[in-house]
C-alpha cells in the first residue's frame, strides 16, 4: 500500500480588523453626530422661533428682539429680513376672517331677523355654529329657549358686529394701500396712522382697545406708531379719530364741531322756549277750564253782572210802579245776589251787606224818566225798601217748580224770573 502523507484540517489564522474599513465605520458614525446635532440645533432654533413668535402675538419685529436676548440671532435675522413678507401674509389673512366673520354676521341676522318662537328650537343649532366660527364663547350666549328680548339683542349685535368689521375691512385695506407707498415717506406714514385709528375707533372697552394694541404689530404696525394711541379711556375713540387726521381735517372737524355745539344750543334754547310757551298755554287753559266750570271767566263773570244789572233794573221798576210791597223787597235782592253769586261760584249770603241799607220807610220813587237803570240799582243798594212783591199765582210756582233756573215768558205775556235757590220772580 503506497504511502499517503496524512492531511491535517487547516484552520484560520486569527487576523486583526481592517483598518479601512474600521476608519469609514469612524467616519460614517462621526457623520450620524453631526447629522443629529444640527438636526436637534435646528429643532432647538424652531422651537425658539415659534416660541418667541407667539410671545410676541404675531409681531415679527419684536420677535427678533426676544431671539436677540436669548442669542439667536440666526432667527432673529430671518424675522427682521422677512417682516415686510410676514406683515402682508398677516394682513390678507386677517382680511379673509374678516370676511368670512362677515358672511356669519350676514348669515345669523337673516336668521334671527324672521325667527319665531315655534321655529327657535330647530334654528338654535345653526345659531350655535355661526357663534362658534367668530368666538367659541359667543356659542355659550344663546339661550336654550326662546326669549324676544334676548333675541333683540343677538339681533343687534349681529349689525352692530357687521358694522364694526366693515370699518376694519376698510382700515387694513388702507393700510395695504399705505405698504405700496415707496416713493413718499410722509404719505406712507399719514395712510398708516389714518388706518390705524379707524381700527383703534371702534374698540369702546378695555378689552377691545388691548386686543388691538396687540394685534396691530401683527400687521405690521410699528410700536412706535401704536404707542400714540395710549390706553383706553372715555375718551379713546375720540382722540384715536384725531390722531389720524390732518391738520386741515382737525381744522374742519372743529369748525363741525363748534357748528354742531351751536346747533344743539340753539335747538335745546327753542325746546325750552316752547316747553315755557306750551307750560303757560296748559296753565291757561287749566286756568280757563276752571274758570269755565266755576262760572268765573271773564265772559261768564260779564254774564252774571248783566243778568244781575237787568234783574235790579226790573225790581226797580217794580218798585217805582208801586208794585212791591216793602216787606218782600229785601227778600227779593238777597234772591238776585245770591242767584248771581251762584253763577260766578261764590258762597251764597245769608242777608243783604250792612252797606245795602238796614231797612225803613221806602224812599221817594225817583222818575223813571230822568233815572238811568244803573242809577236806580245803585238807589236800591243805598237802602231803598220798596213794597214787597205781589205773591206768586199757585199755578205759576206749579209750572216752574221742574224748570231749571233762568227767566220764562208765559202764554197771558207775563214774565217769569226763575233763581238758582228755585225762588219765582215777576219781571213784567
Amino acid at each position: 500500500m503506497p504511502y499517503q502523507p496524512r492531511s491535517y484540517p487547516l484552520v484560520d489564522l486569527p487576523r486583526g480588523p481592517d483598518p479601512l474599513q474600521s476608519l469609514s465605520a469612524m467616519m460614517s458614525a462621526s457623520s450620524m453626530i453631526e447629522q443629529y446635532g444640527e438636526q436637534r440645533k435646528q429643532r432647538q432654533q424652531e422651537q425658539r422661533a415659534t416660541s418667541a413668535y407667539n410671545d410676541a402675538k404675531g409681531d415679527p419685529l419684536k420677535a427678533a428682539d426676544l431671539l436677540e436676548a436669548q442669542g439667536d440671532f440666526v432667527s432673529a435675522r430671518g424675522f427682521r429680513d422677512n417682516a415686510t413678507q410676514i406683515h402682508e401674509q398677516a394682513l390678507a389673512q386677517a382680511s379673509e376672517r374678516i370676511t368670512a366673520h362677515k358672511t356669519v354676521y350676514g348669515k345669523a341676522e337673516q336668521l334671527l331677523k324672521d325667527v319665531k318662537p315655534e321655529f327657535y328650537p330647530d334654528l338654535r343649532p345653526t345659531l350655535v355654529e355661526l357663534a362658534a366660527q367668530v368666538d367659541p364663547r359667543l356659542a355659550q350666549e344663546i339661550p336654550e329657549q326662546y326669549d324676544q328680548e334676548r333675541v333683540n339683542g343677538m339681533l343687534q349685535f349681529t349689525r352692530d358686529g357687521a358694522a364694526t368689521l366693515d370699518i376694519q375691512a376698510r382700515a387694513l385695506a388702507k393700510a395695504a394701500d399705505a405698504n405700496k407707498i415707496t416713493d413718499d415717506a410722509q404719505a406712507r406714514a399719514l395712510k398708516r396712522r389714518e388706518s390705524l385709528s379707524e381700527l383703534f375707533s371702534v374698540a369702546t372697552t378695555p378689552e377691545a382697545w388691548q386686543f388691538t394694541k396687540e394685534y396691530a404689530p401683527a400687521v405690521g404696525f410699528s410700536r412706535e406708531e401704536v404707542a400714540l394711541f395710549g390706553d383706553f379711556s372715555p375718551e379713546a375713540t375720540e382722540r384715536a379719530q384725531q390722531i389720524g387726521m390732518t391738520p386741515a381735517q382737525r381744522a374742519t372737524d372743529a369748525r363741525a364741531k363748534v357748528d354742531d355745539t351751536r346747533q344743539a344750543d340753539a335747538a335745546a334754547e327753542t325746546k325750552r322756549h316752547n316747553a315755557a310757551i306750551e307750560g303757560i298755554q296748559r296753565q291757561r287753559e287749566a286756568r280757563l277750564s276752571r274758570q269755565e266750570r266755576d262760572g268765573t271767566t271773564p265772559t261768564g263773570r260779564a254774564t252774571a253782572e248783566r243778568w244781575k244789572a237787568s234783574q235790579l233794573e226790573a225790581l226797580e221798576k217794580e218798585f217805582t210802579e208801586g208794585n212791591l210791597e216793602v216787606a218782600d223787597i229785601r227778600r227779593r235782592q238777597l234772591v238776585i245776589e245770591n242767584s248771581y253769586r251762584a253763577q260766578i261760584n261764590l258762597k251764597p249770603l245769608g242777608a243783604l251787606p250792612q252797606e245795602w241799607g238796614a231797612g225803613g220807610a221806602a224812599p221817594a220813587a225817583p222818575a223813571a224818566a230822568t233815572t238811568s237803570g244803573q242809577e236806580r240799582v245803585a238807589s236800591l243798594r243805598r237802602g231803598a225798601q220798596p213794597p214787597a212783591p205781589a205773591a206768586v199765582p199757585s199755578d205759576v210756582s206749579s209750572l216752574l217748580s221742574a224748570e231749571p233756573s233762568g227767566r220764562y215768558t208765559l202764554t197771558d205775556g207775563s214774565v217769569w224770573e226763575k233763581g238758582a235757590d228755585g225762588a219765582v220772580t215777576k219781571v213784567q
